[in-house]
């Protein structure tokens, strides 16, 4: 029985000293970790109440904490785009309104001045006025169409309408201003684009966004896919994540039509 005891004692010493190395091991790697892990964060993700983007270039670290996008500035002439990353922050916004490109839309009538966007969803009201190429100014009102997407972000892509300016006969649309209050003066003036009527081709082609999650829904994509055909496109690109077997099935199909092709 002594012998037995004298056993049991000497199997938990010897458990003890195994495992005391090995929770003291486990403690150093723990501390080590969270020692790099601040570290790294200090470098890559400050701290900060403020959005902050730190990148690595050359061995400096750019902070854009209170950097401004990249917004072409003005004088009384007219700005024209050699580049297709130029954004302009509309004065007086308060950064609720950003424009990227202007085009005249003759599609309806009265015509008007369709400009490419970003905006807030709750946006302020705008002004637009409307300038020829004789030098002529005219005011119109603004109507912002947001371009919803359904992720409740703070800002979403827009087409500002710019309508019921009233040109003189003969009179080209040259440039677009757009400010906060009616009548207010703005030294950014954007190009306005004009497109020649080519007529009807019938030859253009549809981008879809990524089918997900093993979407199934076959029925849908083929009345999708026809009622477009009945319109005129002649092309289909989609992008596929997952989708089910039904729906690969019509894809198939559709690809041996040569109708559509599918990005993986």
């Amino acid at each position: 029985m002594i012998r037995c005891l004298r056993r049991l004692t000497f199997l938990k010493f010897g458990t003890k000293r195994r495992i005391l190395p090995l929770f003291l091991l486990i403690i150093i790697y723990i501390s080590l970790t969270n020692f790099y892990h601040d570290k790294i964060s200090e470098l890559c993700c400050p701290q900060n109440e403020d959005f902050m983007l730190v990148a690595s270039k050359n061995n400096t670290i750019i902070d854009l904490k209170n950097r401004k996008p990249k917004v072409k500035k003005s004088s009384n002439t007219f700005l024209k785009y050699s580049s297709s990353d130029d954004w302009i922050e509309v004065e007086g916004s308060g950064r609720d309104l950003f424009i990227y490109s202007a085009y005249y839309d003759e599609r309806q009538r009265p015509a008007v001045v369709r400009v490419i966007s970003i905006a807030k969803r709750m946006s302020k009201k705008f002004s637009c006025q409307v300038w020829t190429t004789n030098g002529n100014k005219y005011d119109g009102k603004v109507v912002i169409k947001m371009i919803r997407e359904n992720w409740g972000l703070k800002y979403s892509a827009a087409f500002l309408i710019c309508k019921n300016f009233k040109l003189k006969q003969g009179e080209v649309a040259e440039a677009i201003t757009i400010t906060i209050q009616k009548n207010a003066s703005s030294e950014t003036r954007m190009k306005i684009k004009h497109f020649p009527s080519i007529g009807y081709e019938g030859n253009f082609s549809v981008c879809v966004k990524p089918f997900h999650y093993e979407y199934n829904r076959a029925v849908w994509l083929v009345e999708f896919i026809e009622l477009h055909r009945i319109l005129g496109v002649r092309k289909f690109f989609f992008y596929n994540h997952t989708v089910g077997e039904e729906l690969e099935k019509a894809l198939q199909y559709y690809i041996k039509e040569g109708l559509v092709e599918v990005f993986q």
